[in-house]
């Protein structure tokens, strides 16, 4: 086994799934489609290439661009927010499947949702003191301008890119067809999943 990097997602490794025929009820939304992992993955960290700790089953969740079904990460989150992509009825596609994760992803995620509490908690205490200074006559501008725009909506859109960043356990190339899907993992759960077949 090689020297496991911070993230090395320089291969790539080509994943058989199946289309999900009875898909009614996801937020897919006309166009959109689920396909599922046809075949149980290896049990190494697909972004770390350590030995997986746990199984986390996750609907990743993939956007139409020009280049293809695009996965929805915290970057690209970000990208689609500055160029006004809104999305919200746009289709998606979600690939199902239970992902091996390692000890690193798992306090990595742990952190990012940690992260996107204390945030929004942080806006329910700015609310609650404002409450209390308007209740006792004091008139705080800094206060309001702490919530409006510092909390909402700027720390509210951090949250939600640390929600986002906290639920990405595996990274994958554009979707061009429903036979297979192409995942950027370490090296090591490449070799691992090849020999798979």
């Amino acid at each position: 086994m090689t020297e496991p990097s911070r993230i090395a997602r320089d291969d790539v490794v080509s994943l058989p799934v199946r289309l999900r025929e009875d898909f009614e009820g996801t937020e897919c939304g006309d166009g959109g489609f689920v396909l599922q992992l046809d075949g149980e993955l290896p049990d190494v960290c697909g972004v770390h290439g350590l030995p997986a700790v746990e199984r986390r089953s996750r609907d990743i969740q993939f956007r139409r661009t020009d280049y293809g079904w695009v996965q929805e990460t915290a970057r690209k989150q970000v990208w689609w927010m500055l160029r006004g992509i809104t999305g919200a009825a746009a289709p998606k596609v979600v690939v199902e499947g239970e992902w091996p994760i390692c000890r690193r992803c798992v306090r990595n995620s742990e952190l990012f949702r940690g992260l996107g509490n204390l945030i929004l908690m942080a806006g329910v205490g700015l609310l609650f003191l404002l409450f209390v200074s308007i209740q006792l006559g004091y008139r705080l501008t800094g206060l309001v301008i702490a919530i409006f725009p510092g909390w909402f909506p700027f720390a509210t859109v951090v949250a939600m890119l640390a929600y986002i960043r906290a639920k990405t356990v595996i990274y994958f190339e554009p979707i061009g067809d429903t036979a297979d899907v192409h995942v950027r993992a370490h090296s090591d759960f490449v070799a691992a999943a090849r020999a798979r077949g």
